[in-house]
């Protein structure tokens, strides 16, 4: 989206993304935050009294998300499926430009989350991941 606005040639001979696409991405991003923060609140900094309003609001968050998610993920799985794989096939890699920076960009983001999540186990035993 940045290197679009950003005026990126490939970006610019593609065209802006469905209008549909150009409308949810600031929801989806609004959301995101919302989904994040409510959920770290919930866990880590919100008071016990907090709970059952950042519980709704993690909840309805993550509802709202799901859906500008699903619609998001949908309109971008055909071109995905084509384009995707070749950032990882050894035949087509070095013909891609930021490959390597892709892989590594996802590889790293998965090893943060799995660290996230390993920091933030400990507190799952209060119950708020599991309804109470």
């Amino acid at each position: 989206m940045v290197r679009y606005y950003m005026g990126a040639s490939a970006y610019r001979r593609k065209g802006p993304p469905f209008i549909v696409l150009r409308l949810l991405g600031p929801v989806l991003v609004v959301l995101t935050v919302v989904l994040l923060f409510s959920g770290v609140g919930l866990v880590v900094w919100a008071p016990a009294s907090w709970h059952a309003q950042l519980s709704q609001i993690h909840h309805g968050s993550f509802l709202l998300w799901f859906v500008v998610m699903a619609i998001h993920v949908l309109a971008h799985l055909k071109e995905t499926a084509l384009v995707g794989p070749r950032d990882v096939l050894v035949r087509t890699r070095r013909q891609i430009a930021g490959a390597s920076l892709r892989v590594w960009a996802s590889l790293s983001s998965l090893a943060v989350g799995g660290v996230a999540a390993a920091l933030i186990a400990p507190y799952a035993h209060n119950g708020v991941f599991f309804g109470n």
